[in-house]
């Protein structure tokens, strides 16, 4: 029975996080580019990402072990995590500037 509950738990999970991104990507695209944005992000999120990913972590795990692999893992995404929240203020003030 728990692996059924963490199926429901994954796949609510990759729901919110699919929504996210389109949501996301919809808003920081041009209009005339939407699509083009949409497919990129597509592309690169579920394609390019799990496959650099899984080939640099394999290589970090290799060479430097778990503790290692876990400290990257923490940077990344705490860059991933800033850059983002850059993105979208400068996009912010962009937008209040022009009103």
């Amino acid at each position: 029975m728990s692996s059924r509950r963490a199926t429901l738990v994954a796949g609510v999970g990759f729901a919110f996080v699919y929504v996210g991104s389109v949501v996301l990507v919809d808003d920081l695209v041009p209009p005339g580019l939407r699509g083009t944005g949409q497919g990129l992000a597509k592309a690169v999120a579920f394609g390019l990402a799990p496959i650099l990913g899984s080939l640099a972590g394999g290589a970090i795990y290799d060479y430097a072990g778990p503790r290692a692999m876990f400290l990257a893992c923490a940077a990344a995404a705490l860059v991933a995590g800033t850059s983002v929240f850059v993105v979208a203020a400068r996009r912010r003030l962009a937008r209040l500037s022009t009103v």
